[in-house]
């Protein structure tokens, strides 16, 4: 109990997060776009919810005129999967 300028606050634990399991990416490492790059080039990843949680997730990019994500965001079940476009435009 937290006593500030005469009003108590109570102070809860924050719950207890549990992390969502492995996230399997194929390729697993990397993607690498070569030249020439005035050409589209878009690669396929596909993620992999290979824990027991239902998951959400989200790519980030910095330059959305560059790089475009097909699907950008998603959520997946257990030991589902989705396949996602990335292309350099």
């Amino acid at each position: 109990l937290v006593t500030v300028k005469r009003q108590r606050y109570w102070i809860f634990p924050m719950a207890q997060s549990v992390p969502p399991g492995d996230i399997h990416t194929q390729p697993g490492s990397k993607i690498v776009f070569n030249a020439p790059y005035d050409d589209k080039h878009t690669y396929h990843i596909k993620i992999t919810n290979a824990g027991g949680r239902r998951i959400g997730w989200a790519i980030k990019t910095t330059n959305m005129r560059r790089l475009g994500v097909d699907p950008p965001c998603g959520v997946l079940d257990p030991k589902e999967n989705v396949l996602m476009a990335v292309s350099l435009v």
